[in-house]
């Protein structure tokens, strides 16, 4: 585990004075010493995904716990966002890993999400983008309720797909979300395009 923590600068150039803290893993074994942090993880995922409006799932413990193990397996990385105040909390979370369009689709069907549409079939559309090579697929973004607005994404993302790139020597990067989502109009702004819809999952493909 690598812990990062830094002062933000506004677009003014001035010092901000944060207690925000990154905390790195690279496999779920390393992850699952600091259990603290993973018991933070397990219950924001589920309170992140369970809000009604758009996602609107329903994960157990165990749920999440085998999706972190099958995503974090591999070249992999997940990055913590953490409030290293008074008291210390976890305020959001990104994690990616390498894959090929046979892990990708792997991936995807263990997203409740995915079977609420029908689980439309994904296997040959991705590997019509991507061929039989591998790219660096984010798996989940999330941040609390009550952290909206206070995490940088760019520190909670970048870095670790800086990462990621360096120690695979991949540098394309997909992801999905679905209309109208907070990370759909991200990711136009931050350049990716969007190559691929279907049933409503729109697929964004881009380089570091």
């Amino acid at each position: 585990m690598k812990c990062e923590s830094l002062e933000i600068s506004n677009k003014y150039g001035s010092v901000i004075t944060s207690n925000l803290h990154y905390l790195d893993f690279s496999s779920y074994a390393e992850l699952s010493r600091q259990k603290i942090y993973l018991l933070q993880l397990i219950t924001s995922y589920r309170a992140i995904f369970s809000e009604p409006g758009v996602w609107s799932e329903s994960y157990s413990e165990e749920d999440v716990s085998q999706k972190l193990q099958l995503d974090l397996d591999g070249i992999a990385d997940l990055r913590l966002c953490v409030d290293g105040g008074y008291k210390i909390e976890m305020m959001g979370f990104c994690w990616a890993q390498c894959l090929d369009a046979t892990g990708i689709e792997n991936s995807i069907n263990t997203i409740k999400y995915y079977h609420m549409i029908g689980a439309p079939a994904v296997k040959q559309h991705l590997s019509n983008l991507i061929g039989q090579g591998e790219v660096i697929y984010i798996h989940d973004l999330g941040v609390n309720l009550a952290d909206r607005g206070k995490v940088p994404l760019h520190r909670l993302i970048y870095p670790m797909l800086n990462d990621l790139a360096s120690r695979s020597q991949v540098n394309t990067v997909m992801f999905w979300s679905i209309p109208d989502s907070h990370i759909s109009r991200l990711s136009r702004r931050a350049g990716f395009e969007m190559v691929l819809e279907i049933a409503g999952m729109e697929f964004y493909l881009g380089d570091i």
